[in-house]
């Protein structure tokens, strides 16, 4: 606590005149914020012997007076003092609370951040993996692309062999049935006597079998009668 001087108070006192209210050892000291009322009361009193005679002298205060004053004051301080430290245990207790809660949401945020952070690891995970099993797709789908195209060009080897078999079927059986014709024309209607049968004999062909062609068939000729 600074100490104060006679001066000191000898000013405040003469603000205290000057707005025409009396000065007191009381609202000097509140003006100050600090001082005994011993003190203040000793330069008080020096300031106040100027401005009265004899007649008008003011009796000084009791020395019983000024230690109860002087007490009073300690005990006001004492009592601001004790009341100041409360408020501040108050301030200091409320501000752990709210730290305390501030340190609460911001572990709440951080395992939040975790959490979203874990999420998105696993999400970006899934997407790789996704995208992994897209590409084989892409791949397995372009084999079988490259097999359906082999398929088909078998398929059509296949159509266009059959498509050939069957025109060589059909070939064959133009052949069979002109080389059946053609053993049926030249069966006999009648099957010749013995006698007759003697007389004949058989001529070399002059024609040949050709290719499914009528006209001839290979090692028979004509028959001839010989008194023909």
């Amino acid at each position: 606590m600074m100490a104060i001087t006679k001066q000191d108070v000898w000013r405040v006192a003469n603000e205290i005149n000057a707005a025409g209210d009396k000065p007191t050892a009381v609202e000097i000291r509140k003006r100050l914020g600090t001082g005994s009322y011993t003190t203040i009361t000793a330069a008080l009193k020096e300031w106040t012997e100027p401005f009265h005679d004899e007649a008008s002298e003011i009796p000084a205060l009791p020395q019983e007076f000024e230690d109860r004053v002087s007490q009073a004051g300690a005990d006001l301080f004492a009592l601001a003092t004790r009341y100041a430290e409360e408020r501040l245990e108050e301030e200091r207790i409320a501000w752990a609370l709210v730290k305390a809660e501030l340190e609460q949401d911001r572990a709440e945020a951080i395992k939040i951040a975790d959490l979203a952070e874990a999420g998105m690891d696993a999400m970006r995970a899934e997407l790789d993996a996704l995208k992994a099993e897209l590409e084989q797709s892409k791949i397995q789908q372009h084999g079988l692309m490259q097999l359906a195209e082999e398929r088909k060009a078998e398929t059509a080897k296949a159509q266009e062999a059959t498509k050939s078999a069957q025109e060589q079927a059909y070939r064959l059986a133009g052949r069979v049935d002109a080389l059946e014709q053609v053993i049926d024309a030249l069966r006999p209607e009648k099957a010749p006597s013995r006698a007759s049968a003697k007389k004949t004999k058989v001529a070399p062909s002059s024609t040949t079998a050709g290719n499914g062609d009528a006209g001839g068939v290979p090692g028979c000729g004509s028959v001839t009668n010989e008194g023909e």
